[in-house]
């Protein structure tokens, strides 16, 4: 006989874990606002929707950040992450370079 595995605590208590990630990534997107701008860069900021199996279907911020010479995307791509409890994804234009950052315990 075979067993279910239990739901994970995201689907479990999906709004609060949804609004701790949303929390999350407008701390990351303070922080790189602030240094962007501190470098005379101009940002801005637009929904982009994000669809997770475990979170559903979500509306989350993306930074799109104009430095000298490139256009750089600060996109979150998504909470449940295997091996990481989030990932924001950076990428440039014209450069087509792509950088995960992954979020570990509170790190």
């Amino acid at each position: 006989m075979s067993t279910l595995a239990p739901p994970s605590r995201a689907l479990l208590d999906r709004p609060a874990t949804l609004r701790a990630w949303l929390d999350q990534v407008e701390e990351l997107f303070r922080d790189v606002r602030a240094w962007a701008e501190g470098n005379g860069w101009r940002v801005t900021e637009e929904p982009v929707s994000v669809r997770k199996e475990v979170l559903g279907e979500y509306r989350a911020p993306r930074l799109a950040v104009q430095a000298p010479g490139a256009l750089i995307y600060v996109e979150p791509v998504g909470r449940e992450i295997i091996g990481a409890e989030g990932r924001v994804d950076l990428y440039s234009y014209p450069a087509l370079t792509r950088i995960m950052l992954l979020r570990r315990r509170d790190r």
